[in-house]
């Protein structure tokens, strides 16, 4: 029957006059579906209208060849029947109506409860209420999951409502739906309402429900715990949350530096930053309140190692305050006020990451550094400071570690360390744009290219590779300044074909200009260019894919570099490099960092202009 006929829309309506009127004249179409499936009886229940209901189960009761309680178990093509449609909307006086009728209440040999469901994903707790009351349902034959996961809502106190009453009627509730409801939660918005007061009963629940030292119980508080310090703290820019959490003996403290850092570095990145300096320093000074030495109960609730107070205070600090200048005194008055003074930080990265197995070096470089990196380019981008303060600060940072952590040097790192920058670049993701960004070229130029004397390139991981490639030739910058301090370095990297970006697809030159100037000055040849252009790479280029278009186009530019004659700049260009790289090589001293390039080239005597030009790695 078409959906456009009088009885679907005068039941949609609600219409209960018309309809009745329509019945009288036609009472077969009193149990006529439409497309999707539906009576106009379940339309009625949809409307919300009682007296519509009424007309439609009036309707039904005067055609005798029909049974009542047949036609309200009809379900349309949703797989909804009469009473699910009421729950639907939500009308308590056409449900009460439908079921003295005759309509469904017996599912105790169903899989599923369809009106049930509808109603835990509603906002009507007495409608669920009576539903639990009126239903005969065999929930051990049902799914279980299904109640508690429909009750998920936006506005979780609707769902704690449904929650305890699914508990108070004995609904089932395994252990395997709390580890999942643990690993749904955790990635809502923390911003939801009353989303602290759920997860306290989610875990308390818990704890009623099996015993707190059950593994399951224990992971899921944890992951909750992390949860609530991780994002609960900044949106509420308080500890109020994990004082609750701790009053109900539930917080979990994480167990490592490592784990602490990963935390607490949520609190200084957006979105979830706390801009306020005066908010900033509450936070702090609540969280220094937790180290309280004479109340030794509870600081083991908030933190598992005693030890680990002085880094655990020294990461939020770096969370809050970097890079505001000031933020190492006030760190140093923290732990003034908290009796820390006496505390080292190679001993504190040591002594925390020895449980791991790799060094306090490892875990700064590729894990602190990343974040207070992080820090600084936010502030940058934000405006928030110049990009000439951040590197300031980040130089402050990284001159306090070193100097007091002599492990953690460049010059000093282990064999199995000595592709540091190369490792570094791996660690940040091939889509992230830091390595490209300024503030992490000064800072690598500054600190870790100049004991770039050789990478062991054999040694170099095949995912590293790749990321670190990824990375050089993608940002320009990045791939000048590492051509700065080692050609070799570079030649590798744009040796590297197979793992090139696409992105540098669309123009090559600059590339290949960066290839041969890498060259020249690894061989320290001036104008010396082998007949075939694949011999400028320093890999065996046997591995390039048989699609890549880098070949051919390296062919190109190598035959016009080849059959034009070069400039007399673009000579003078190779000469003046090559000999300046001869001279930054009888610098160089073992033990001591090398000079880049581009110093020795601002030491001559010519126009700025001039000397901008020779650094470039640019020929034409």
């Amino acid at each position: 029957m078409e959906l456009a006929h009088a009885v679907f829309r005068l039941a949609a309506a609600g219409d209960a006059v018309a309809l009745e009127q329509l019945f009288h004249d036609q009472p077969l179409l009193v149990n006529s579906p439409d497309y999707d499936g539906n009576m106009p009886v379940h339309l009625a229940a949809l409307s919300g209208s009682a007296e519509c209901v009424r007309v439609c189960l009036d309707a039904l009761c005067r055609r005798e060849d029909l049974d009542m309680q047949t036609e309200l178990t009809r379900k349309n093509h949703m797989n909804k029947d009469v009473i699910t449609c009421a729950v639907t909307s939500d009308s308590m006086e056409c449900l009460l109506l439908l079921i003295d009728h005759g309509a469904k209440t017996d599912y105790r040999y169903c899989s599923e409860v369809p009106p049930l469901l509808e109603a835990l994903r509603g906002s009507d707790v007495e409608m669920t209420r009576f539903l639990l009351e009126t239903l005969d349902v065999d929930f051990e034959r049902s799914r279980m999951d299904h109640y508690w996961f429909a009750a998920l809502q936006v506005d979780l106190s609707v769902t704690l409502a449904h929650y305890k009453l699914l508990k108070a009627y004995a609904v089932p509730y395994g252990i395997g739906e709390f580890e999942e409801l643990c690993l749904t939660i955790v990635e809502w918005d923390p911003g939801c309402k009353n989303l602290e007061d759920f997860l306290i009963y989610l875990c308390t629940d818990a704890v009623d429900r099996w015993f707190v030292e059950r593994e399951e119980v224990i992971k899921g508080i944890r992951r909750i715990s992390s949860f609530v310090l991780r994002k609960l703290v900044p949106i509420n820019q308080s500890l109020c949350c994990i004082r609750r959490l701790q009053l109900h003996g539930l917080f979990q403290p994480p167990h490592s530096a490592r784990a602490w850092l990963r935390v607490l570095s949520d609190w200084g990145l957006p979105p979830l930053q706390i801009p306020s300096q005066e908010l900033q320093d509450r936070l702090i000074h609540d969280l220094l309140s937790l180290f309280d030495k004479h109340q030794p109960g509870r600081f083991q609730r908030f933190i598992h190692d005693l030890g680990l107070a002085p880094l655990v205070l020294y990461f939020a600090t770096l969370a809050l305050k970097f890079p505001t200048p000031g933020w190492l005194e006030n760190w140093s008055r923290l732990c003034a006020e908290a009796d820390f003074l006496e505390c080292n930080l190679a001993t504190l990265f040591d002594l925390h990451t020895v449980r791991h197995s790799r060094s306090a070096s490892h875990f700064f470089w590729y894990e602190v550094f990343p974040f207070a990196l992080a820090r600084g380019i936010a502030y940058v981008d934000t405006g928030q400071l110049s990009m000439s303060a951040c590197h300031e600060q980040l130089m402050v940072f990284l001159d306090h570690i070193l100097a007091n952590c002599p492990s953690m040097r460049p010059q000093n790192l282990s064999i199995a360390n000595d592709n540091l920058f190369l490792n570094l670049l791996s660690h940040f993701p091939a889509s992230s744009k830091v390595p490209g960004h300024e503030l992490f070229v000064r800072t690598v130029a500054h600190y870790i290219l100049p004991w770039l004397l050789e990478a062991h390139w054999k040694s170099v991981s095949s995912g590293c590779l790749v990321t670190a490639t990824v990375h050089a030739l993608s940002h320009p910058p990045l791939l000048e300044s590492i051509l700065d301090f080692s050609p070799s370095l570079a030649q590798n990297l744009i040796s590297n074909i197979k793992d090139w970006p696409h992105r540098v697809y669309r123009n090559m030159t600059p590339l290949f200009d960066c290839l041969l100037l890498a060259y020249m000055e690894t061989q320290l040849v001036i104008n010396t260019i082998p007949d075939n252009p694949m011999d400028l790479l320093s890999t065996d280029h046997s591995t390039i894919p048989l699609t890549s278009p880098v070949p051919t186009v390296m062919a190109e530019w190598f035959l016009r570099l080849k059959t034009h004659p070069c400039s007399l700049s673009h000579l003078s260009k190779q000469c003046i490099r090559v000999h300046l790289r001869r001279c930054q090589l009888a610098q160089n001293r073992i033990g001591c960092p090398q000079s880049p390039l581009s110093q020795l080239v601002l030491q001559l005597p010519i126009p700025r202009g001039v000397q901008q030009w020779l650094i470039s790695s640019k020929l034409r």
